[in-house]
């Protein structure tokens, strides 16, 4: 199936107009890109922009976390989101190796992660959180008690609760996009394996419905434009914090006046953690250290010197060059690596 295309939404290539909006320049997208893909993202980019430039600057320190995406005591390897965008990228590579059937019955499912993926859900209700006022949470939507245990919301519910929030700091739009893409028939559909893919069109058993090609095209299109633009304002944001610099933490995380937090940025990556302002002296007179944020295992030594300037990730750098190497090789040099360098 043809025209399922995707590109990096790099904000720095898309222009804006006099009032700071993006806007369309057909030169930056190529020409065989589905329109729908590349007119959707910058309708997205406008739509959600606002909402993190509006949040950060009404409370920095909320506005980390919830870039950071804490939840709590966990070591690498529980970043569910990190996971997802780290998939659909590679099946983005693998666009131009598939086709026919098997492709689309992919961006199907590509389609059903994507409207299903909980943190762009919690990052919207968090940077809404803290226009209202309140705090970053942990988790926005609690599970459901039923008749049968609990269950987790569906996204139709949480879509109702970010209107509800948006609502209240009058910036409906930023519920836009997730709006835009939701079809809860060919969601349910997908999820039950209730549909057949056949020459382009997508037909369903339950209701008895058929999403011709072009339908199938524009609503996955959307749902890949919605992720890519979620993807590169988180990035975007934490690569735009270069260099360390101290932030004042925000009302109620400390009675301290004197207390600040403390940027830990990693090369190439941007902000990935905060820490204590306090001294030596300070320290030993009472004063608490903590730290938040995310680490891999080889940065505890620059954490326990308190650096705050980690180097670039050097597992990300391995895996690249792991790629070009014969499977069999790449294993034995990765179990190596691990042992003595990591």
């Amino acid at each position: 199936m043809k025209n399922f295309c995707r590109k990096s939404a790099n904000v720095k290539d898309i222009p804006r107009d006099a009032n700071g909006k993006f806007y369309f320049n057909a030169n930056i997208f190529p020409k065989k890109f589905n329109s729908t893909y590349s007119k959707s993202l910058i309708y997205y980019l406008n739509c959600l922009d606002p909402l993190f430039e509006k949040a950060q600057a009404k409370c920095e320190f909320q506005f980390i976390l919830t870039l950071l995406r804490n939840r709590g005591v966990q070591d690498a390897g529980w970043d569910a989101y990190e996971n997802s965008v780290n998939t659909l990228d590679e099946i983005m590579r693998l666009e131009n190796k598939v086709s026919g059937s098997f492709k689309g019955n992919l961006f199907l499912w590509v389609y059903a992660h994507i409207v299903e993926a909980s943190e762009p859900y919690e990052t919207i209700a968090n940077l809404l959180n803290i226009l209202n006022g309140d705090s970053y949470r942990t988790f926005n939507f609690p599970k459901r008690k039923t008749g049968w245990g609990y269950r987790n919301q569906y996204p139709i519910e949480k879509i109702v609760y970010l209107e509800q929030l948006a609502k209240k700091v009058k910036m409906p739009d930023v519920v836009i996009p997730i709006k835009n893409i939701f079809d809860k028939d060919l969601r349910n559909a997908i999820f039950h394996s209730d549909y057949s893919f056949y020459e382009g069109e997508v037909r369903l058993n339950d209701p008895s419905r058929i999403y011709s090609r072009q339908e199938t095209l524009s609503i996955t299109n959307k749902a890949l434009a919605y992720h890519e633009v979620m993807k590169n304002m988180i990035e975007g944001y934490q690569r735009s914090y270069k260099e360390s610099k101290f932030i004042d933490v925000s009302h109620g995380f400390s009675n301290d006046p004197n207390e600040k937090a403390v940027l830990i940025i990693r090369k190439n990556h941007g902000v990935t953690g905060m820490r204590d302002n306090w001294n030596p002296e300070e320290l030993k007179s009472g004063r608490i250290s903590w730290f938040i944020g995310k680490y891999l295992g080889y940065e505890q030594k620059y954490l326990d010197r308190r650096e705050v300037l980690l180097p670039p990730n050097k597992i990300e750098r391995l895996n690249r060059f792991l790629r070009l190497l014969p499977n069999s090789i790449s294993k034995r040099v990765s179990k190596i690596v691990e042992k003595h360098f990591l």
